[in-house]
C-alpha cells in the first residue's frame, strides 16, 4: 500500500479449519471457502480510497472465528503532477553555463512520488534521496561535448502507488531555462588612439583610449595600458566597450602596449589581445623634449655679421627630432619659417622701426608628440649680427689747395665710423 491495481487485491490469510468465509467492512470477494492452510482471497474491485474497516472470519460447523482485521491500505490510481519545476546553474550568471558548471533542477510534486528519473541536456542525471519523496533535486556537470543552446529537461516520474505522471519536458511556466555555452569568445575589432592633436603620439599627460568590439556580449574587460590598470567604463549593450590610461612621466617611451583580458557572460575566457586588429593602428610615447643641435644666425649683407635697412638676417637651425613648424623672431619680430623635419630657417628682413645693436632671436619649438623644447635664444656657433641703420658722418679735415701744380692731390677727412669709401664726381 498504496496499490494502483482495484482488480486483483490478493489478501493471504491462515485458517486452523475449513468453513464459510464472511466478509466485514467495505471489503467483498466471490471467494466464500476457506480451506484449513493458507487461503489467498481477491477483493472486489474497491474505489479509490483508504480502507482501515475490512474484516473477515471463517464460521466451520455454525462456529464462527474472530475476526480478522485487514490491515489498513489505499487504492490510488491517479497519475501524479509536479507543482513546480525549477532549473538554474551554479554559474554567478544562473541562466547560464560554461563547460564544468553544474546544472540543477529543483523539482516539487503534487504528493509523495518514487525516485523520479532525470535527464539534463539529454544525459542521465544524479538523483539524491529526498526527506519526504516529494522535494527533489536532480545534477548533471556540463560536458565539452554536450550541444550548446537552451539545456533540455526531461522527467519520468510515478507515485508510491506506481501511477505514472506525464514526462515534464520544461520547467513551470517555462518560467527558468539556462543556456549553455561552450565556446570562448572573440574580439571583432580594437583601435587605439591618443588625445594628441597626432592621434597616433603621445605626451605626458595625453589620453590613451581602446575602441573595443566584441563578436558577441561579454562581461567587463581587464584592460592594461602602457602596462598599467585602464578605466573601463559600462557598455550600454556588453558589445561595444573602451578603455582609458592617462599616460605618466614614469611611463616607458615607444609604442604603446595593449592587454585585453575578456569573459563571456557564462564565464569562457577569450584568448588575451595584445594587438590591435591588423596591427592597423599604434600610439607612439614620448615624453623627451626635443633640443636644437645647431643654430646659426647670418645677414645678407656684404658682410654676413652685419646688417643695415633692407638687409635679410636668416636664423637656421637643426633639432635633434623631427619637430613641428617652430616660432621664430628676429629683432623681435616674426619672421618666415621654412622647411621640414629637423631642418628650419626663418628670415626677417631689417627696418629702421628696429633698435640698431645685436639683432635678438627667438626660438619656440615642439616636436611631433607636442613636447616643448627649452626657448632658445643665442646661436650654438656665437655667430652673431650687428644691426646699424646709421649712415657714417664725414668732416673736412684739409682742403685740396687751390691753385696746384700737384695732379695727385691730398685730401684730409674725418669719419664716425670705419667703413668702405665711395667716390664720385671726377674723382677717384
Amino acid at each position: 500500500t498504496p496499490t494502483n491495481d482495484t482488480t486483483s487485491l490478493g489478501y493471504p490469510f491462515y485458517a486452523t479449519l475449513l468453513g464459510t468465509i464472511n466478509y466485514g467492512g467495505s471489503c467483498s470477494s466471490d471467494n466464500n471457502t476457506a480451506v484449513a492452510d493458507n487461503n489467498t482471497i481477491t477483493f472486489n474491485a474497491l474505489a479509490d480510497n483508504t480502507y482501515s474497516n475490512c474484516t473477515l472470519r471463517v464460521t466451520n460447523n455454525g462456529i464462527p472465528s474472530d475476526n480478522l482485521s485487514v490491515s489498513s491500505f489505499t487504492i490510488d490510481t491517479i497519475a501524479p503532477t509536479l507543482d513546480n519545476v525549477t532549473i538554474a546553474s551554479n554559474n554567478s550568471v544562473s541562466t547560464l553555463a560554461k563547460t564544468g558548471d553544474r546544472i540543477t533542477l529543483s523539482i516539487t510534486a503534487a504528493g509523495a512520488i518514487q525516485a523520479p528519473s532525470v535527464s539534463i541536456a539529454g544525459q542521465t542525471a544524479t538523483v539524491p534521496s529526498s526527506s519526504d519523496n516529494i522535494t527533489w533535486s536532480a545534477y548533471y556537470d556540463m560536458q565539452s561535448s554536450d550541444s550548446e543552446g537552451t539545456v533540455s529537461l526531461n522527467i519520468g516520474f510515478s507515485d508510491l502507488a506506481g501511477n505514472a505522471g506525464d514526462n515534464i519536458t520544461s520547467t513551470t511556466d517555462n518560467a527558468t531555462s539556462v543556456l549553455f555555452d561552450k565556446t570562448p569568445p572573440t574580439l571583432d575589432n580594437v583601435t587605439i588612439a591618443s588625445s594628441n592633436s597626432v592621434s597616433t603620439l603621445a605626451k605626458t599627460g595625453d589620453r590613451i583610449t581602446l575602441s573595443i568590439t566584441f563578436a558577441e556580449a561579454i562581461q567587463a574587460p581587464s584592460v592594461k595600458i602602457a602596462g598599467q590598470t585602464a578605466t573601463v567604463p559600462s557598455s550600454s549593450d556588453n558589445i561595444t566597450w573602451s578603455a582609458y590610461y592617462d599616460m605618466q612621466s614614469s611611463d616607458s617611451e615607444g609604442t604603446v602596449s595593449l592587454n585585453i583580458g575578456f569573459s563571456d557572460l557564462a564565464g569562457n575566457a577569450g584568448d588575451n589581445i595584445t594587438s590591435t586588429t591588423d596591427n592597423a593602428t599604434s600610439v607612439l610615447f614620448d615624453k623627451t623634449p626635443p633640443t636644437l643641435d645647431n643654430v646659426t644666425i647670418a645677414s645678407s649683407n656684404s658682410v654676413s655679421t652685419l646688417a643695415k635697412t633692407g638687409d635679410n638676417v636668416t636664423l637656421s637651425i637643426t633639432s635633434s627630432e623631427v619637430i613641428q613648424t617652430p616660432t621664430i623672431m628676429i629683432a623681435g619680430q616674426n619672421t618666415t619659417e621654412t622647411g621640414s623635419g629637423t631642418s628650419w630657417s626663418g628670415a626677417y628682413t631689417m627696418t629702421n622701426s628696429n633698435s640698431e645693436g645685436p639683432v635678438s632671436l627667438k626660438v619656440d619649438f615642439s616636436d611631433l608628440a607636442g613636447n616643448a623644447g627649452t626657448r632658445v635664444t643665442s646661436t650654438t656657433n656665437s655667430s652673431a649680427v650687428q644691426f646699424d641703420r646709421t649712415s657714417p658722418t664725414l668732416n673736412e679735415i684739409t682742403p685740396v689747395p687751390t691753385p696746384t701744380s700737384d695732379n695727385e692731390s691730398s685730401y684730409t677727412f674725418s669719419s664716425d665710423e670705419a667703413g668702405t669709401i665711395a667716390y664720385g664726381g671726377n674723382c677717384s
